[in-house]
């Protein structure tokens, strides 16, 4: 069941962190501690030697990608998570079993609108996956620029930038950007301009405009979404790249160009959100 999937995994947690000393109480919610070198070191070459047998042994059985996308979740020191993605970087697309594409094929056919059993799980890895919906919604933590910058680097390789070849990477890749794309427009400036910069980098070529959609799309239903939250989060990125249009819509011609609409067009979304939430007048964000 999901609450014995949940308590699992917080018991699998609490090997690699010891809660009396990582944890500190802040009026009612607890702060993580940073963990010693000593502990920091240890968790690297943890994560290395489970990628190594991943690498040699484990891509061929489903139990082994799920305990690699394990290691992803958001639980973990973002730096460790960054191991697993580059020493990975050609495999990424074996993080998502052969049961789970073939449901992602379904779902881009067309021939079923409703979330299957194995996207579930897919959409269940995500949530734990994530670090949070709107941190200006959920109080959640906004991610490490080098995590953000990693994954965009990823996600523009051949073997990961649709869908269809990247699975559970495309799906983690596009939503941890639209998640921060989402919340910089609102609050951080400097996160604009980075996430700028990775577009650019992303786009260098005359390619990946797809990616690019998806992740617009994914930011502007979060910001319509009037709870904002992980769950919400998980939803939008399966429902929108897995019945997304065939056609990108931006291209090397337009989405610089329209770069200053797209941020408007956020923005507008949050403050409408707001008012209607609070029956108030929408903040002046622009």
């Amino acid at each position: 069941s999901h609450h014995q999937d949940s308590v699992s995994e917080d018991q699998v947690l609490q090997l690699f962190y010891d809660h009396s000393a990582s944890f500190t109480t802040d009026g009612d919610k607890k702060k993580k501690v940073e963990l010693s070198p000593k502990c920091m070191k240890a968790m690297d070459d943890f994560v290395s030697d489970m990628c190594t047998a991943f690498i040699d042994y484990g891509a061929q059985y489903d139990i082994f990608t799920r305990s690699i996308r394990f290691f992803l979740i958001s639980g973990f020191p973002s730096r460790n998570r960054i191991i697993i993605l580059n020493t990975l970087k050609d495999l990424l697309n074996l993080l998502t079993t052969e049961d789970e594409m073939e449901q992602l094929g379904i779902s881009l056919s067309g021939s079923t609108t409703d979330c299957p059993p194995k996207l579930g799980m897919i959409q269940q890895d995500l949530k734990r996956s994530l670090s949070g919906g709107l941190p200006m919604q959920d109080d959640s933590s906004r991610d490490a620029p080098e995590l953000l910058d990693t994954i965009a680097s990823l996600l523009k390789r051949d073997k990961c930038n649709t869908l269809e070849s990247g699975g559970f990477f495309y799906l983690y890749g596009t939503g941890y950007l639209a998640r921060n794309l989402a919340s910089s427009a609102v609050k951080c400036e400097c996160g604009l301009n980075a996430m700028r910069q990775r577009f650019l980098a992303m786009t260098k070529g005359g390619s990946n405009y797809a990616i690019l959609d998806d992740i617009v799309s994914i930011a502007l239903a979060l910001m319509k979404d009037p709870v904002g939250n992980v769950d919400a989060l998980a939803k939008i990125i399966v429902e929108i790249c897995c019945n997304r249009d065939a056609s990108a819509k931006l291209t090397h011609s337009n989405w610089e160009e329209t770069w200053d609409t797209i941020l408007l067009d956020l923005r507008n979304a949050f403050s409408s959100n707001l008012m209607v939430k609070n029956k108030e007048q929408p903040l002046c964000l622009t």
